[in-house]
């Protein structure tokens, strides 16, 4: 139990001051010094969400992650609400006032939404302020080919919630990987951004093992496909599942493929409501083998290491104006295979709830 104070009547309304609040609660082998500043610098002045998400880069030795906000009840919509209000009818910000006022007609389909704010890249340089990717989580009853979204619907809301025109092109990327998709596979999460234009990154699951590499070759991913089979074979005994996590343009796929493995910790590993929620379900134990894992395959820096394990926790603040629940939990560690080279991040989730005023 913590104390959040200081701030005045504004306090733990904006996400900055919550951010400020929990600071001894980050590890700092994973966010600090210049990577924290960048972070708050960032993000600060957005509303305060009742949950959040980090990106952390395992191997890199610098305390940095990209940010991921949950865009859900008020505050928060009726803060993109009122922006949108005032923008462009034609632009990013008028879509999401729409999607959140029900006016774009994805409400049947959408279950969520993430703003994702890049602040680094993947060679560790620091990026300019660029308006935030968005990432749509599917609802359960549309994530089938068979009867689940269009290519045809899902490209044009992509496209159209970060102002890329028509949508003509990232309809073409996703209907590539509809046609691709194995029997019983599902898309889970479907995500745009701004500063790569024509590109859809896709999160499937349900995929068998034995087919991932060759899912993803039949995207004209080039890279090795026994390699696939090798590593998610080779993660079996630490792992409870995984998902494939894919860059698709109108002529195929990106080089990098990302699978998202989850921690060996339910029997359940086949439903995707449960591998979303990992965060909310596991302590740090059920992270230790897959951590010690990734250290041993040089994917995680053992400071890095000590750090997700810390991560993990349930506690109280007590803030000027109520007492809050706090959780902490990571949801899964993404490998990526870009050639030869692997590279490894975790993400992990905040969650910050009222329990008394």
């Amino acid at each position: 139990m913590y104390a959040v104070t200081g701030g005045g009547k504004d306090r733990m309304k904006r996400l900055g001051d919550v951010l400020a609040g929990l600071r001894p609660q980050i590890p700092e082998s994973l966010l600090a010094g210049e990577g924290w500043d960048r972070l708050v610098a960032r993000v600060g002045g957005l509303p305060a969400s009742a949950a959040c998400g980090f990106e952390l880069r395992l191997g890199a030795p610098e305390p940095s992650a990209d940010f991921s906000l949950a865009v859900g009840p008020e505050p928060v919509a009726k803060y993109y609400i009122a922006r949108g209000e005032r923008a462009d009818p034609a632009s990013p910000e008028a879509w999401l006032k729409g999607y959140l006022t029900g006016e774009t007609g994805t409400g049947g389909w959408i279950e969520g939404l993430l703003l994702g704010y890049d602040l680094v890249d993947d060679s560790g340089e620091c990026l300019a302020d660029l308006p935030p990717a968005v990432n749509l989580r599917l609802a359960p009853t549309h994530r089938l080919r068979q009867d689940g979204v269009t290519p045809e619907l899902l490209g044009t809301a992509l496209a159209h919630a970060v102002g890329h025109g028509d949508g003509r092109r990232e309809r073409k990327a996703v209907g590539r990987a509809f046609d691709a998709l194995p029997s019983g596979a599902s898309i889970v999460f479907a995500a745009v951004a701004p500063d790569r234009p024509k590109t859809v990154k896709l999160v499937i699951s349900k995929i068998p093992a034995a087919d991932a590499g060759a899912f993803a070759a039949r995207l004209g991913w080039t890279g090795s496909v026994p390699a696939i089979s090798e590593l998610l074979y080779g993660m079996r005994d630490v792992s409870s599942g995984f998902m494939v996590s894919i860059d698709l343009t109108a002529e195929g796929a990106l080089p990098g493929l990302g699978l998202e493995i989850y921690p060996e910790y339910t029997s359940d590993s086949r439903d995707d409501g449960t591998l979303l929620t990992t965060w909310l379900r596991t302590t740090a134990r059920d992270w230790r083998d897959l951590t010690d894992r990734l250290v041993s395959m040089k994917l995680c820096l053992p400071a890095k290491a000590r750090g997700l394990l810390s991560w993990p926790k349930r506690t109280r603040v007590f803030g000027e104006t109520g007492v809050y629940g706090l959780y902490m939990g990571i949801n899964h560690v993404k490998i990526i295979v870009d050639g030869e080279d692997l590279s490894a991040k975790a993400y992990a989730g905040l969650q910050l709830l009222p329990i008394a005023r």
